[in-house]
């Protein structure tokens, strides 16, 4: 072959690629005639074995078998050398609109020559030499289906260049490319080039909790600032109401198990719950639990088994009396009364930092609810659905709505009327047309409005109109994965065949930044996964060949699911028919977690574990019920012995204690008329007199 032998040629988009070279070569060298290809890069092509760098010319061997370099070429031996037996593989079929691009080092045996080769990093659709095979150089005659190729090589570059050496990018060759629905992307970065961090994610604030240094350090207390004693006094009111209809049905009306509560011993019923989570015997029966010899001895420190029972029976926790009338409005009426302060104390106490996850939580519960979910990936199945907001360091949880579908009603606040100018029906409506994901997610991270803070979700809240939205109206970023069935992500990074491995392909618009990646991993071979990020607007590599938007995806969208998991850990929940108490336990295992972050994070000198916490927590509310229980003298012996010996640092009473002199002799309430004796001796209790013979003294250890 000779390089005077130049002719145009003009290779068909609808024909392989790979063949067309394959046959025009070939009917050169049997023409006796040469050509002379200009920096073609064809690696990566399936089940190919290539080495990196150029060819300059190419010949076919006498075998039709292989094409190797022509005698004349200087390069050395790392040029590309395309091997095709013709029985076994075949050259894949070039991409129309853009071509695979060069990265990965050749299966050479030579190391040095690997690691010394230049890396091919992006690849462009071009001819740059239109070659005729009768040797006449002619002008090209290519129409719109011609194919070209165009071979850039860049040397090593750091971890905050755009692109990074050794690493693939896909890049498109249009300037520009339209979604399904028309939604126009740019192939090139839009604005300066910058590290991911921009001035817009500049917080100010501190974050942590909002208590004050001289705030008692007890587990009781953090816990109390979620779940305060109002929360307490308006299910014990509403638990009396149901006591109180459902003790005219009981015979022995008198008797301790029917009569009203009160919060302390409400504290005490949710400190059993809680010992439970932590000794994990929330799952078993009440009669294992209770038992002398099988139960810890905290749980009849504070109650019987049949009072545990009863109350957990009369739980309320809104009038049931209008309950049918607030849920026709509002199908989470039976537990809004509690469920709105407890959301607002948690917001209150903690201000998060400069990243926060949107995400969700199933409360696993079969039974009858007219908003149970089917979630196959949860480990509970079915449950009702919660979606929470929680900072992606601390885990602590910010906000959370429960997801009713389509019992969800949306009103228009006071910042959506704003923004319509005063126009409440105009805000209205657009509420209204809002998906639910995207009304969902703006109504969770509202209260965070321009405080520069990044939110990172999964693929359900994702869209493009939620991206623009947080970042116009709440002066937020977004980074989220994408469904593929998204209209706004082009044709060109939906197909995989335009993608190997570890390839990765951007788009960017004025707001945001799209990025298509196959993933590599066993787990899910040759699977593209689709992000977007308002937060970032250049093609960042890091070392470990992944696009910087899903690194940092992977590092922040964890926070709800670790939240999830420390509240299964330790969890409180019960089986129960009755969803409201599914919430119920739903809100003790998140005041729990919520109360050692605050536990740790106020005074870093607090050492304790999650579990020992939760312990420490539970005895100490058991703790308040059980003193109470020693004062009732109809307490059996053996009962007051084991509340000793649960707490021995509980005070005993001492028989000055016991009775009380009377100023003047009176006659005792206790002995018979004609045998009633005068005594100075008093009842502690009910005040009544009572003679030496009817009163008991006890020691400090009975």
């Amino acid at each position: 072959m000779s390089d005077s032998d130049d002719m145009p040629v003009v290779f068909e988009e609808d024909k392989p690629f790979a063949r067309q070279l394959k046959r025009y070569v070939a009917q050169a060298a049997g023409d006796g005639s040469g050509t002379a290809v200009d920096e073609i890069v064809a690696n990566h092509l399936h089940d190919t074995e290539l080495s990196e760098g150029s060819v300059d010319e190419v010949q076919v061997s006498d075998s039709d078998d292989e094409y190797v370099p022509s005698a004349g070429d200087d390069s050395s031996d790392e040029d590309l050398v395309v091997s095709t037996p013709r029985k076994r593989r075949r050259l894949s079929q070039a991409p129309r609109k853009y071509v695979r691009c060069a990265s990965e080092s050749s299966r050479a045996s030579n190391a040095e020559t690997a690691t010394s080769a230049t890396l091919d990093i992006a690849v462009e659709v071009n001819i740059k030499k239109e070659l005729n095979p009768e040797g006449k150089s002619e002008p090209s005659s290519t129409n719109s289906g011609a194919l070209a190729i165009t071979s850039t090589t860049v040397e090593s570059a750091s971890i905050s260049s755009p692109v990074q050496a050794g690493t693939p990018v896909v890049r498109l060759a249009q300037r520009s490319v339209k979604g399904r629905n028309g939604y126009m992307w740019r192939t090139n970065p839009i604005g300066r080039q910058s590290v991911y961090r921009s001035v817009r994610n500049v917080v100010d604030v501190k974050p942590g909790p909002t208590l004050p240094v001289s705030f008692s350090a007890s587990p009781e207390n953090y816990f109390k600032l979620l779940m305060s004693d109002d929360i307490i006094e308006t299910i014990v009111q509403h638990t009396n109401d149901i006591l109180t209809i459902l003790r005219e049905n009981v015979r022995r009306k008198h008797q301790a198990t029917f009569q009203n509560t009160d919060v302390l011993e409400m504290q005490g019923l949710i400190g059993v719950l809680l010992l439970q989570g932590v000794k994990h015997e929330n799952h078993l029966a009440t009669v294992e639990i209770f038992d002398v010899e099988l139960g810890a001895p905290a749980y009849r420190a504070a109650m019987s088994e049949r009072r545990f029972c009863f109350l957990l029976r009369c739980l309320r926790f809104g009038n049931s009396q209008t309950c049918a009338l607030r849920e026709a409005e509002d199908k989470f009426a039976t537990v809004r009364e509690i469920w709105d302060p407890f959301i607002k104390n948690c917001q209150d106490v903690y201000w998060p930092g400069e990243h926060i996850t949107v995400d969700e939580q199933l409360l696993g519960f079969r039974g009858r609810c007219g908003f149970t979910m089917h979630i196959p990936n949860k480990p509970a199945k079915y449950g009702i659905k919660i979606i929470m907001v929680c900072d992606s360091r601390s885990k602590f949880m910010l906000n959370a709505i429960p997801y009713l579908g389509k019992y969800t009603k949306r009103v228009a606040d006071a910042d959506d009327v704003r923004q319509h100018e005063g126009d409440f029906d105009a805000a209205s409506a657009a509420v209204q047309s809002k998906p639910l994901a995207q009304y969902v997610t703006e109504k969770l991270v509202k209260r965070y409005r321009g405080s520069g803070k990044n939110v990172t979700a999964g693929n359900w809240f994702t869209s493009v109109a939620l991206v623009k939205s947080l970042r116009e109206n709440y002066g937020l970023t977004y980074v989220g994965a994408v469904r593929k069935n998204k209209r706004e992500i082009p044709y060109e990074m939906l197909d995989k065949k335009n993608f190997f491995l570890g390839q990765s392909a951007f788009a960017f618009s004025t707001d945001m930044t799209l990025v298509t990646f196959a993933s590599n991993t066993s787990k899910a071979q040759k699977k593209l996964l689709h992000l977007v990020s308002s937060m970032h607007d250049q093609p960042v590599i890091r070392d470990n060949g992944k696009p910087e938007i899903i690194t940092f995806y992977n590092s922040t969208k964890s926070g709800v699911d670790t939240f999830d998991q420390m509240c299964s850990l330790q969890s409180c929940s019960r089986m129960t028919n009755r969803w409201s108490i599914t919430v119920f336990y739903g809100m003790l295992n998140a005041a729990a977690v919520n109360a050692f972050v605050l536990y740790h994070e106020h005074k870093p000198q607090n050492t304790l574990k999650r579990r020992l916490y939760q312990k420490a927590l539970a005895m100490n509310m058991i703790k308040a019920l059980a003193q109470r229980r020693l004062f009732n003298s109809t307490l059996p012996r053996g009962l007051r012995f084991t509340i000793r010996s649960t707490f021995p640092d509980l005070t005993s009473t001492t028989p000055a204690e016991i009775t009380r002199m009377l100023p003047k002799r009176k006659s005792c309430h206790t002995c018979r008329s004609p045998r009633r004796k005068r005594t100075r001796y008093q009842c502690r209790k009910c005040g009544a007199p009572v003679c030496i013979n009817h009163f008991r003294v006890f020691c400090k250890d009975c």
